[in-house]
C-alpha cells in the first residue's frame, strides 16, 4: 500500500475510533470482558502506546534499505488480519487504571496528527535500524507506518465486540 494510501487509512481509523468511543460511557469503556481480555480502556492504550513506538521509529535515524522499502507489507497485513490472538510485548502492555473515553479518543487523535506530519517530512524508504520490532525484525519506516495502521484497525474491530452499542451506531 503506497504511503499516500496509508495515511488516508490512518485518518479512516482515527474516524472509526471517534466513532466507536464517542457514544461510549466510563464505566463500559473500562469494564473488562468476562473472558479475561483487555477493557476498551486497556485496548485503547495499547494502541496509543504502539502508535508513541511508531513515532519513535520514524523519527529516528534511518539508513539505506538493502531491500524493496515494502517488502514486508503484505506479511505484516496478512498476520494483522488473522484472528490468532497475540501476547503484546511488554513495552506496550496496557494500564490497569481507569480512562475516560473522550480523553483516550483526544489524545489518539492528537498522536494521530503528530504522525501524520512526521509521515510528510519523513523518508519512509529508510530502514529503521535503532527500533526493531519484536516480530517482523527490522522494518523500513514505510513498513513501520503499515504496521501501524493495520494494528490500530485490528484493535478497532476488537473495540467493536467489546462495545456493541458503539458497534451499533
Amino acid at each position: 500500500m503506497e504511503p499516500k494510501l496509508l495515511l488516508e487509512a490512518i485518518e479512516q481509523n482515527v474516524q472509526k475510533m471517534q466513532q466507536v468511543l464517542q457514544p461510549v460511557a466510563k464505566d463500559l469503556f473500562n469494564r473488562k470482558p468476562s473472558d479475561g481480555g483487555w477493557s476498551a480502556a486497556q485496548v485503547t492504550d495499547h494502541i496509543i502506546q504502539l502508535e508513541a513506538i511508531t513515532l519513535a521509529a520514524l523519527k529516528s535515524e534511518g539508513a539505506v534499505s538493502t531491500r524493496p522499502p515494502d517488502e514486508k507489507i503484505a506479511l505484516i497485513r496478512s498476520v494483522m488480519e488473522s484472528d490468532v490472538k497475540r501476547v503484546a510485548p511488554e513495552i506496550v502492555m496496557p494500564s490497569e487504571a481507569e480512562t475516560d473515553p473522550q480523553e483516550q479518543l483526544a489524545a489518539f487523535k492528537k498522536q494521530s496528527d503528530i504522525l501524520k506530519q512526521v509521515v510528510e517530512a519523513t523518508d519512509l524508504q529508510q530502514a529503521c535500524l535503532q527500533i526493531k520490532h519484536p516480530g517482523f525484525g527490522t522494518l523500513t519506516k514505510w513498513e513501520w507506518l503499515a504496521f501501524c495502521e493495520a494494528h490500530t484497525r485490528r484493535h478497532l474491530i476488537q473495540m467493536e465486540r467489546l462495545l456493541p452499542i458503539a458497534a451499533s451506531v
